[in-house]
């Protein structure tokens, strides 16, 4: 039995090559899940910080929000009151709020989602912020307000607040009526583009301060 053949020093060599190229070729790929984790760390609003009105959906709906404000308002015109926890009930609305009891100011008219409005603490910051109008969360004259998830992407969606389901039915665009109210000129045209939701209640409960806001999953 002849000896093995040596090999030659060329194949040694792009084996080597070979080897050397399959370590950069992991080193870049680790280095990238890296980045996109510490991007997508950066871009999501921290708690309680500055955030434009819309920023990315995908990141908001796989985290969710939460509810950090609950209002009603007796009547029509009538100061909203705010509360800790409220019960919603199945196609109406939140207990002892206007539209709940049939008496909002726009509870005659056809359409859906006049059972709650929904409003994202961000979009009142940011027009404060940006110094269009001086206006408080309970002035927008919403039911609940979130923080940390995107309103608009819940538009044709259920989605769930704490154990209560809702059905985002259509935007919730400011009117005129709100601006005579507070009589504070701009406040219609500061909320144009981010007015919030309006809502149906598709499952009643209770709702407290700290629930969670998350989608649910598309039947």
């Amino acid at each position: 039995m002849s000896p093995p053949r040596p090999i030659p020093p060329a194949a040694v060599v792009l084996a080597k090559m070979a080897s050397v190229a399959v370590t950069a070729v992991t080193a870049v790929a680790a280095l990238a899940a890296t980045a996109t984790a510490a991007t997508a760390a950066w871009w999501w609003p921290p708690r309680g910080g500055r955030a434009g009105s819309r920023w990315s959906s995908v990141a908001s709906m796989d985290r969710g929000g939460r509810l950090v404000g609950i209002y009603t308002a007796p009547g029509p015109g009538a100061a909203m009151q705010g509360r800790s926890r409220a019960r919603v009930i199945e196609g109406r609305g939140l207990a002892g709020d206007r539209y709940a009891a049939g008496t909002g100011t726009y509870s005659g008219w056809s359409g859906s989602g006049r059972a709650v409005t929904l409003i994202a603490r961000e979009a009142v910051r940011a027009l404060v912020d940006e110094g269009q109008v001086t206006l408080a969360e309970h002035e927008t004259r919403r039911n609940l307000v979130t923080e940390g998830i995107d309103l608009p992407a819940l538009i044709g969606r259920t989605f769930r607040v704490g154990d209560v389901v809702f059905y985002g039915a259509r935007p919730c665009p400011p009117c005129g009526y709100l601006e005579r109210l507070l009589d504070r000129p701009g406040v219609w045209r500061a909320l144009r583009e981010r007015g919030g939701l309006r809502a149906d209640v598709v499952c009643g409960g209770v709702v407290e301060l700290g629930a969670t806001v998350v989608a649910l999953p598309a039947s």
